[in-house]
């Protein structure tokens, strides 16, 4: 939200953006369709067509962490990549890998993807070496869950090789 106020946005976008962001889940992936979305401000009375929301999610997904705000998985490493400096090496190959053939790599499918890609058995372990160094989870590092400790109730002490409970 600190990350969208800071943008220029007009009122309906500020509160479609709002909407997106708060259907972002604590992996940073968002976990309401555009549809519903749509469907949502709509009936909140909100005139808006479902490019002005595509639009409002492309500016979201461009905050910090890179990858947030995507849709799935392949949107978030593409996201993550495009936000790598460009003489990032073998950038270009890991997007068009994860653009065109994101299914042969997920299925480790690696011969056909040297095939397809007409790459050695080294340029493509560097290839996906850059796309696993990406985060699969953009938004673990920023979730606001926090662990809870519980404090039992009841205390077992060992007493004179008996056990004694004590209620706290």
């Amino acid at each position: 939200l600190w990350q969208m106020q800071m943008m220029p946005l007009s009122e309906t976008d500020t509160l479609i953006a709002e909407t997106i962001i708060d259907a972002i889940d604590e992996d940073g992936f968002l976990s309401t369709s555009l549809e519903e979305l749509l469907s949502g401000l709509q009936q909140q009375s909100v005139d808006i067509e479902l490019d002005e929301i595509e639009a409002v999610l492309h500016t979201v997904q461009n905050f910090e962490p890179p990858g947030v705000a995507a849709r799935d998985l392949r949107e978030s490493l593409l996201l993550q990549l495009r936000a790598l400096p460009d003489d990032t090496p073998w950038l270009e190959q890991a997007q068009r890998l994860m653009q065109d053939h994101f299914e042969l790599l997920a299925g480790r499918d690696y011969n056909q993807l040297k095939r397809v890609l007409k790459l050695s058995e080294e340029e493509l372990t560097r290839i996906t070496q850059l796309i696993q160094s990406l985060n699969p989870r953009p938004g673990g590092q920023v979730s606001n869950s926090r662990a809870e400790y519980i404090v039992p109730d009841v205390m077992v002490n060992m007493v004179k090789g008996s056990w004694r409970v004590e209620l706290n």
